[in-house]
């Protein structure tokens, strides 16, 4: 907790307001942590987005054995990474026009060539995305958001540009 503190006020100082997402699973969901983690996010001033991650029946098997939620799948389209090394990227602030202003999350979270994840369908940020999964940013760059990668679970809810995947 206080490793996160530090880092939280390191990025104060540099005046950046992070977007905070905590993702759980039913599985290991600790009450008291997450609590812990959510009060102490609210009192520097940030408002933390929880996503529990549900594994439901009617699923399918990723190529590593794990379980893709029926949800996840109904949504999503499977992608592969075409690039030596992908940065993944995350925003937390917009432009005049409302759209995203991505940038590398810290620590950056990478992926590798071959790497197969899942991106979203339905997903919008903006009055500019038509809700077919594609998010247009500054400068008219399309991304796609990313549900599942067995790779790099730290992907997870993060952004990729769809010129560096390809379907797969």
């Amino acid at each position: 907790m206080d490793e996160i503190n530090s880092i939280l006020e390191q990025l104060k100082k540099a005046g950046v307001t992070p977007t905070v997402h905590v993702h759980v699973t039913m599985e290991k969901i600790d009450e008291k942590s997450l609590k812990a983690l959510q009060d102490s996010l609210k009192a520097a001033g940030l408002q933390p987005e929880v996503h529990i991650d549900l594994h439901v029946s009617g699923g399918a098997s990723a190529p590593d054995g794990t379980t893709i939620p029926a949800e996840v799948l109904q949504n999503s389209l499977p992608v592969m990474v075409s690039e030596d090394k992908l940065n993944c990227m995350s925003f937390t602030k917009r432009d005049q026009a409302g759209k995203p202003i991505m940038d590398f999350p810290q620590p950056r979270v990478q992926l590798r060539r071959g790497d197969r994840l899942r991106v979203s369908t339905t997903h919008k940020v903006s009055e500019k995305d038509a809700g077919d999964g594609t998010i247009i940013a500054t400068g008219g760059i399309r991304f796609y958001w990313i549900v599942d990668c067995a790779a790099n679970q730290a992907a997870v809810g993060l952004y990729i540009r769809q010129s560096d995947v390809v379907p797969g």
